[in-house]
């Protein structure tokens, strides 16, 4: 068995989602970083409500999806050892619902609104996104004339 670069391993994945699962939306792609390189991380979200966890349909969609997902990339022969800690599969899948996506990425709205508000001047409303160094700490200066320290509007 010919081993996959980790770009072809996630063409593949895509490649599969495109033509096997076309109505679930293939949120996360990729792989780890670091010592981890090697992990595939994926992310599926399915359409309509949330679902029990316990439900024998989604049970056996998230056992095919892994299945499919383990054989398109060259990995459909090895097998995890639970019993020894022995993990030579290296791949994170995740079948969500779309609320459940939106719920756990909500921070990054928040982090986006917040960083937005923070470059906001409080006397104008004109958004600044440079620093002024004052001393020892970093300030906003708008053009109106207005200082405020970041994280304070």
């Amino acid at each position: 068995m010919a081993y996959q670069t980790n770009k072809e391993e996630s063409a593949n994945i895509r490649k599969l989602f495109k033509e096997k699962y076309p109505e679930y939306k293939l949120v996360k792609n990729g792989h780890s970083t670091g010592t981890a390189y090697g992990w595939i991380q994926v992310v599926v979200v399915y359409p309509g409500p949330m679902r029990d966890k316990f439900d024998d349909d989604l049970w056996k969609l998230n056992r095919d999806m892994f299945n499919d997902i383990k054989n398109v990339v060259g990995r459909g022969h090895l097998h995890d050892d639970v019993q020894s800690d022995y993990f030579c599969v290296n791949i994170s899948f995740s079948l969500k619902s779309q609320a459940e996506w939106d719920e756990s990425n909500s921070w990054k709205v928040r982090r986006k609104e917040a960083r937005i508000k923070n470059q906001t001047c409080p006397a104008c409303g004109a958004v600044v996104k440079a620093f002024v160094r004052d001393g020892y700490r970093y300030r906003r200066e708008c053009a109106c004339g207005k200082k405020w320290v970041h994280g304070c509007a």
